[in-house]
């Protein structure tokens, strides 16, 4: 009767014990399955940490799933990527991409963007040489006084549709800095142009001014004028103690100073050597 009953209590705790394993089984099962899928609808829409945390999960209720662990390890690969990409660590960047796309037994949608990711860091690299190079040429422009001519240059890099992005942000403040130089040089080249515009005006009216004067005091030479000449430095009725005017032949020509060495009519031999 004894080892009836211990038969059956035998019995009824296998029993239990296969159905506890059973369901516990079954619970983990259904948590991997579920995780797996939620990884993998969290991939499509590019959500990666949450695609991370799904795949553990199924990891933990199936540690050794080789689809889970590498899809585990090419989120991990990714998302590497991804940060290194924002540092503008793009070397680093693209060797974590393909490895992301190289994963065994990974997502194969997570693998498609891996190598669209390695296309764009290609990419964002040629873009940044171009734009090195076309500074290079604005700063060689900007050497040789072209101030203009690199301004326009530059608007290459400016004018790009890219060039906001944060890859390009070092080339765009160089850029900046070099257009920022440029204008300045350019104000005052055209300040000094105008200052010389000013200055070479003003010469012109002081020369148009002084012919004008000129013209006007014509009455005075002594060779186009020599009557009116002689009448601006004679007296009427006086003489100097040193010379005399003969005014009777005023009205005929030129007045005759005697003793002045300088009069150009009585003495011009004399007047001559003293301007030689």
């Amino acid at each position: 009767m004894k080892k009836w009953i211990s038969g059956v209590i035998i019995l009824v705790v296998v029993i239990l014990l296969g159905g506890w394993m059973y369901i516990d089984h079954a619970n983990k099962e259904n948590i991997y399955q579920t995780n797996l899928k939620n990884g993998n609808i969290a991939l499509q829409n590019h959500d990666y940490n949450q695609a991370k945390k799904d795949f553990q999960k199924a990891l933990d209720a199936k540690p050794d799933s080789k689809k889970v662990n590498g899809s585990v390890s090419q989120v991990e690969k990714y998302t590497d990527g991804e940060r290194q990409l924002r540092s503008n660590d793009f070397v680093t960047a693209k060797n974590s991409f393909k490895m992301a796309a190289n994963v065994e037994n990974g997502s194969k949608d997570l693998a498609n963007q891996a190598q669209q990711k390695i296309k764009e860091v290609k990419l964002i690299t040629a873009n940044i040489n171009q734009f090195n190079k076309i500074y290079k040429a604005t700063v060689q422009q900007h050497n040789e006084k072209n101030y203009q001519l690199s301004n326009d240059t530059l608007n290459q890099i400016l004018d790009d549709d890219t060039i906001n992005q944060s890859y390009y942000a070092d080339v765009l403040a160089k850029a900046k800095d070099l257009k920022k130089s440029n204008d300045k040089s350019i104000d005052a080249a055209n300040k000094a142009k105008l200052n010389n515009s000013n200055a070479n005006n003003g010469s012109n009216n002081g020369t148009n001014s002084s012919n004008g004067n000129s013209n006007d005091l014509s009455q005075f030479n002594v060779y186009t004028n020599p009557q009116e000449y002689a009448n601006r430095f004679v007296n009427s009725g006086t003489s100097s103690n040193t010379s005399t005017v003969d005014n009777t032949n005023i009205a005929n020509g030129p007045v005759s100073v005697t003793n002045d060495p300088y009069d150009v009519y009585t003495n011009p031999n004399e007047y001559s050597n003293r301007f030689n």
